[in-house]
């Protein structure tokens, strides 16, 4: 698959004679035309004269000066009068109807801060308003052994109104189980156990909820050298079946079908990306699907998203923006994490690639290494991913803008390590970030994986233009099997997060403090 390099910080190749051939069609600019009337009546004469100056500019700063001249009519001396020009908001001039102006320091994001439009700080201006992390809510009965997914970032799920979906394998990959956790932090029932079909083991299951409450959850089932993905449908919250049968999802035959990943659609429909192969003895691909609610065998067929020669993609990942637009990215064999935008689940434009590769040194050898993603409205797009250098490896985030564009990465963790094997990121709708994430090991430490070493789960907010909200926050540690770092985030900024020790399965919540 031709792809187009983001910048010069990985020396990629570049393929010559490619032309995009995406539109975002997001972007409209309307102007309107300035209208201006003038009337006289003829039978009504006026002395008076008034001069009126006014500028404007993008940034909501305006200059009125009026100077009105009359002839009094006692005693026929001219009367002048002036009036103030109004409140500028960026002049450093507190005017009603400021609440407060810094002048060139007003800034978007700090507690401290007026805001460019000369308002107090205040949830729903954009910024991001988290408080300190909650205690650790344990999501399992005490004596039942779970496992997050160990190949995609997303067994968790999360309502605007606060209720979360998590969703597991039992140890030993004896059957897919989901928890809904209310919005108060209760469980509110004991875990449903989820699959129906009969297989040798059940492992890798993900989630995803859209704003109607609508939840879908897909998970890997068969044997060793045969295996398939599977759905179910439910209503959040409602641990009675709404659709009973678990369904294949993958219709392709022969060739595994591993690694899922969901986003839904608009209308109720499901988009689900995963690895397959096209046919015997060929290169894994990513393959993308568009299943409307009913059985999967009646969708549309699968659309394969990638095109390696050899080698093998990484789990893919979904990123969907309340407007509809959606991605799917994924780590190239070559190295590098690319995507692709999609319109009505096919691909849409260019194989884009980043400076990023994908998280590095599973928990176990076995385990793929994967990316994450997040849009926001217009386009815009964050891919979540490691960089190396000379003092080790580091967790980032690079933005892309809507015609694909990039900025440099931003490192996101504190001190180099040595694997990164889990990440995870999530967006609100003012476009702040929240991100997850396990690391394990000094930069100079050669491992291979975090397996039976100590391993830490972090969290870091940023805000939209990628400025830290604050230090890492530490989530959970282990010396067993290292977590995968899950995270979800309303669109109003409060953040879940869903995480591992030893083998229990906790949820932690960051909700909103505001001024």
């Amino acid at each position: 698959m031709p792809w187009v390099r983001s910048s010069a910080l990985l020396p990629l190749p570049l393929l010559a004679g490619l032309a995009a051939c995406f539109v975002d069609p997001g972007l409209e600019t309307a102007t309107a035309e300035a209208t201006s009337s003038t009337s006289a009546d003829p039978t009504t004469t006026s002395t008076a004269t008034a001069t009126s100056t006014s500028t404007s500019t993008s940034t909501s700063t305006s200059t009125s000066t009026s100077t009105s001249t009359a002839g009094d009519t006692e005693t026929g001396e001219p009367i002048t009068s002036t009036t103030d020009p109004p409140a500028a908001c960026g002049d450093g001039v507190v005017q009603p109807p400021e609440a407060c102006d810094d002048g060139p320091v007003n800034a978007a994001h700090g507690l401290a801060a007026c805001r460019p439009d000369c308002q107090l700080p205040a949830c729903g201006d954009g910024s991001l308003y988290l408080g300190p992390l909650g205690a650790p809510v344990q999501v399992a009965t005490v004596n039942f052994a779970g496992m997050l997914a160990d190949d995609t970032p997303r067994p968790l799920a999360l309502l605007d109104s606060g209720p979360a979906g998590v969703v597991w394998e039992s140890a030993g990959g004896g059957g897919i189980f989901l928890q809904n956790v209310l919005a108060d932090d209760t469980l509110d029932a004991p875990p449903l156990r989820i699959d129906t079909t009969a297989g040798d083991f059940y492992r890798d299951a993900v989630i995803a909820t859209d704003d109607l409450a609508r939840v879908v959850i897909a998970w890997e089932t068969g044997s060793a050298s045969d295996r398939n993905i599977r759905l179910r449908r439910y209503a959040f919250g409602d641990v009675g079946d709404t659709d009973p049968a678990d369904r294949l999802a993958h219709p392709l035959d022969p060739g595994d079908q591993t690694s899922p990943s969901l986003a839904f659609d608009g209308d109720g429909a499901v988009l689900l990306a995963y690895l397959s192969q096209p046919g015997a003895n060929q290169p894994t691909q990513v393959f993308v699907r568009r299943i409307p609610p009913g059985d999967p065998a009646l969708a549309p067929p699968p659309v394969q998203v990638s095109l390696h020669a050899g080698g093998s993609a990484t789990p893919p990942i979904l990123a969907r923006a309340p407007d509809g637009a959606a991605v799917v990215a994924w780590g190239d064999p070559d190295g590098p994490i690319v995507y692709r935008r999609l319109a009505a689940g096919a691909p849409q434009g260019l194989v884009v690639a980043s400076d990023l590769s994908p998280g590095r040194g599973g928990s176990v050898l076995s385990s793929l290494p994967f990316t994450s993603a997040a849009l926001a409205p217009g386009g815009a797009l964050r891919l979540a991913g490691v960089v190396e250098d000379n003092s080790g490896l580091h967790l980032a985030v690079q933005p892309f803008g809507p015609d694909d564009q990039p900025a440099a990465p931003v490192v996101v963790t504190a001190a180099p390590v040595a694997l990164i094997p889990y990440l995870d990121l999530a967006a609100d709708a003012a476009g702040n970030l929240a991100l997850a994430w396990t690391e394990c090991g000094d930069p100079n430490e050669q491992l291979s994986s975090c397996q039976n070493i100590p391993a830490r789960t972090k969290a870091r907010w940023l805000y939209a233009d990628l400025t830290p909200a604050g230090p890492p926050a530490d989530v959970g540690a282990t010396t067993a099997t290292p977590s995968v770092a899950a995270v979800r985030m309303t669109t109003d900024g409060q953040v879940t997060l869903a995480y591992r020790e030893v083998a229990q399965i906790y949820l932690r919540r960051a909700v909103l403090d505001c001024p």
